[in-house]
């Protein structure tokens, strides 16, 4: 899909006359989703290679499909850990836990980790994409403010 388009005039310069354009250069941005892990390297590098000099890899991301059942999941737990805190809470202050004030929460993307020795590599030496599979968390951080009763 493209994800990018632009289009850039190319000028020369001659002595102290104003610049001519000469050219114009096309850049476009593609986002490519690839589900089949065990040959994405292979893929990236067909693509690369199929573009040469003029391709440029600006970054690979992995994601999951579907995070609303694990969204869900985390929602669960982390309102029931605040509502353990507040009975906690509500005990030491020899009250009873009343109704729920309000709910908010924050939802947090996970940062990817690149392979150091990979990064720096520098080579100019055609090597397989490194595209592995890891483990990617999905996190949950709910306020819940209770009234005492």
């Amino acid at each position: 899909q493209t994800s990018g388009l632009s289009v850039q005039p190319n000028y020369t310069y001659a002595g102290n006359s104003q610049p001519t354009i000469h050219g114009y250069q096309a850049t476009e941005s593609l986002s490519v989703v690839l589900r089949d892990l065990s040959t994405a390297g292979a893929t990236i590098n067909s693509a690369v290679s199929a573009g040469g000099n003029a391709v440029r890899v600006d970054g690979i991301s992995l994601d999951l499909d579907d995070t609303s059942s694990l969204m869900s999941s985390a929602r669960t737990a982390a309102f029931t850990q605040a509502k353990a805190k507040a009975e906690q809470y509500a005990e030491a202050a020899g009250r009873p836990l009343g109704a729920v004030v309000s709910i908010s929460e924050v939802t947090t993307n996970p940062t990817p980790v690149y392979d150091q020795n990979f990064a720096s590599a520098g080579s100019a030496v055609s090597m397989p994409v490194p595209v592995q599979a890891g483990s990617q968390d999905v996190s949950v951080s709910v306020t819940v403010v209770f009234g005492l009763g």
